[in-house]
């Protein structure tokens, strides 16, 4: 996939500290979004801008499938 070349570079210096970072911090906005969603076991999502998977992996276990797509493969 490709992507602005800035943009992929920001993403890519900081992917070893982002999962960090969101555990801390990004714990209270996915429980936000997650209680915004309906999901149902049957689901299928596509993750565009998904990073590292920090919020894939909430929601995961509530539906089918989902896929993660990033423009940085160090965020993958």
């Amino acid at each position: 996939m490709a992507g602005d070349p800035m943009s992929t570079q920001c993403f890519d210096s900081i992917a070893r500290v982002y999962d960090p970072f969101m555990r801390v911090f990004g714990r209270h906005r996915s429980a936000q979004i997650l209680s915004h969603t309906h999901l149902a076991p049957t689901d299928v999502m596509l993750d565009i801008g998904g990073g590292t998977g920090f919020l894939a992996e909430r929601i995961a276990p509530s539906i089918r499938q989902i896929v993660v797509m990033d423009i940085s493969m160090a965020m993958l």
